[in-house]
């Protein structure tokens, strides 16, 4: 039975080829410059694969802890990916997410009179009529039945909620700086009560395979979903990494803690 060493070595080789066959397979995406819905689908199927020779070049240098930063923003994408291959309509909800922030941090200025954004718009003014422009706007799109969606909202839209609850809650625990997943990264008790401060700790070959497999499920996935949209002669390649990827999966020893 293979070991988690030697799985972890050729889920590193895999993962650079199959970013290779997607960024070499998406240049032959045919798609209508006018339609609203392909220019989105495939600006987030660009943000998907883009950062794949990122992953790449860290899971080369062995620096791990940069991963779930990166597969947490392909798997952001990869959801709206799924949700606007879906819904024609899904840029007027992204695009009332962003007004709504928009507004916020305009609004939040006014109030605080921030001397900054004064300067830049020109007057208070200035920045009343932007807000009452842009607050018209996202009224006009929520009467429309286009609210701004939540990221547990557009995962229980693409996929349900488990994978939120799950994977994704993971990668988030990362990102955001969660308590409890930074005691466990950085802080050991020595034997004496002593608390040992760890940067870079390694996370076993097992956590390792775990994250370049979770980040190239996301690429063919994307891959998978995009090719198949676009009727591209290529989705039967992508399918052939997805089953590649599938049967390697077959060989992993059986699951235990690592750490």
């Amino acid at each position: 039975m293979a070991t988690w060493e030697a799985v972890r070595a050729e889920a590193e080789r895999m993962f650079e080829r199959h970013t290779q066959s997607c960024i070499r397979l998406a240049a032959s995406i045919r798609f209508n410059s006018e339609n609203r819905q392909h220019l989105l689908s495939l600006c987030l199927y660009c943000s998907v694969i883009e950062l794949c020779p990122s992953l790449v070049i860290l899971i080369q240098r062995g620096e791990f802890i940069g991963l779930p930063h990166l597969i947490r923003s392909m798997y952001e994408a990869s959801i709206d990916l799924a949700n606007a291959l879906k819904n024609p309509e899904y840029f007027e909800s992204l695009y009332a997410g962003y007004l709504a922030k928009l507004i916020g941090v305009m609004q939040q200025a006014h109030d605080s009179a921030a001397p900054g954004f004064i300067t830049a718009t020109g007057s208070i003014e200035a920045i009343r009529s932007f807000l009452k422009e842009k607050k018209k706007e996202l009224a006009a799109l929520k009467k429309a039945g286009h609210e701004p969606l939540q990221i547990g909202q557009r995962f229980e839209i693409a996929v349900g909620n488990q994978e939120y609850l799950s994977a994704y809650a993971y990668l988030c625990g990362y990102a955001h700086n969660d308590i409890a997943a930074l005691e466990a990264r950085h802080l050991r008790k020595c034997e004496d009560g002593d608390v040992k401060l760890i940067v870079f700790e390694e996370i076993g070959a097992q956590n390792e395979t775990h994250l370049i497999d979770l980040a190239n499920t996301v690429l063919l996935g994307a891959s998978g979903r995009t090719h198949r949209f676009f009727e591209s002669d290529d989705a039967v390649e992508i399918d052939s990494l997805v089953q590649e990827l599938n049967a390697f999966r077959e060989q992993w020893p059986a699951e235990k803690e690592s750490r």
